[in-house]
């Protein structure tokens, strides 16, 4: 958890999987790339930190045979890349069968995912577990009119905000004519409303992380961002959800789904 090079901590990442010869890169969206030695990990207190520094634990990570020997580095395709969390759907297509992946985020977590989408987080404090796929199946029973790709694009944003500490809060409400009854006011800086889709993926984010609600309607499109939820004298003062943007997720909650990710 505590690797630094020059004084900083960075992030790496390791791939376990079944063997190298099974690990084929034509069944992923990546490559390979042979090492000229094999490296087998061994426990010590003396880690190689120049070795382990030139992985990223994103873009790139070493693979590892059962018998904990390193053949060589898998780089995801630069389609893939751009995502900062190793818990996300992207890597359900550099992780197959019994593979697992590790990766460290700088020197505060080690995270291990594996691909059927369980995840293991350990903060140095304790363990935390989430089941990816569970997740995704609650969600696409919630939202039965979303594509697969944009309720990828979705769950990639919820954990994208989760593992980058942005706070967001996204409402796909059951229908548009909710949207001024529980909000009051919102913003649309298009003339059209925008489908989610890749190529619109950075502006996805930005808006995500944005003061006020982002609104997503049924058909996956981006109706508006900075909403604000009139949740003045129509929210119980006992609630048990504390802070604006819980009574916030819960006033807006009223009306279709509310998901709301805390900083």
């Amino acid at each position: 958890l505590t690797l630094t090079f020059e004084d900083r901590s960075f992030n790496t990442g390791l791939i376990l999987t079944h063997s190298h010869q099974a690990y084929s890169a034509e069944k992923r969206e990546g490559s390979l790339v042979s090492l000229r030695d094999s490296v087998r990990i061994q426990p010590t207190q003396q880690f190689q930190k120049r070795f382990w520094y030139l992985v990223d634990g994103s873009s790139c990570f070493y693979v590892s045979d059962r018998k904990l020997r390193i053949n060589s580095m898998f780089f995801l395709d630069p389609q893939m890349r751009g995502t900062s969390s190793i818990s996300t759907f992207f890597l359900k297509k550099a992780l197959h069968d019994l593979d697992v992946a590790f990766r460290t985020i700088q020197g505060k977590e080690m995270v291990a995912v594996a691909a059927s989408g369980e995840e293991f987080t350990y903060t140095g404090t304790q363990w935390h577990f989430r089941d990816y796929r569970r997740i995704r199946r609650a969600l696409a029973d919630l939202l039965p009119t979303f594509s697969d790709q944009t309720l990828d694009m979705l769950l990639e944003l919820v954990f994208d905000q989760m593992s980058n500490r942005h706070g967001s809060l996204i409402w796909i409400p059951d229908h548009e004519e909710d949207i001024p009854r529980l909000t009051v006011r919102s913003t649309q800086l298009w003339q059209h409303d925008i489908t989610i889709e890749p190529r619109y993926g950075g502006l996805f984010q930005r808006l995500a992380s944005s003061d006020g609600a982002l609104i997503i309607t049924r058909n996956g499109q981006i109706k508006a961002c900075g909403a604000v939820a009139n949740i003045s004298g129509s929210m119980d003062s006992n609630s048990p959800l504390i802070g604006s943007g819980g009574l916030a997720a819960l006033h807006l909650s009223r009306s279709g789904l509310a998901i709301k990710v805390s900083q």
